[in-house]
């Protein structure tokens, strides 16, 4: 008797955990992910407001690509909450049309602001 409640519960623990997981986003390729994290460098600029509060230093975003080709950004970190809620904004605007094909793949991007490159 115990040994059928144990593998019933291993396996409703396991299917538990399989479908957790299944709805992470998988990492794109290195190709795709090189071209997100140019397209969002050239596409965001120095918000003003950064440059008024002399803001330097990264933001690093995680960018799920979406079924129309959209970025949605599931996680954002920088020692900045004004600049991780104006980095954001911008990238979940941006068009992004021909992604499409690629959606359900999660990328990282790290965006550096320094005043020196200004």
């Amino acid at each position: 008797m115990r040994t059928k409640i144990l593998i019933s519960a291993l396996i409703a623990f396991t299917f538990t955990i399989g479908t957790l997981m299944a709805n992470e986003p998988m990492m794109a390729p290195k190709a795709i992910s090189s071209s997100v994290a140019e397209l969002i460098n050239e596409e965001i600029s120095y918000p003003e407001f950064a440059i008024n509060e002399k803001f330097q230093g990264d933001v690093v975003i995680k960018v799920v690509i979406e079924e129309d080709g959209t970025f949605e950004v599931t996680d954002a970190n920088s020692h900045n909450n004004d600049m991780i809620n104006y980095v954001i904004r911008e990238v979940e605007n941006l068009d992004t049309d021909n992604f499409e094909k690629y959606a359900g793949q999660a990328v990282l991007v790290k965006l550096t602001f320094d005043l020196k490159l200004y």
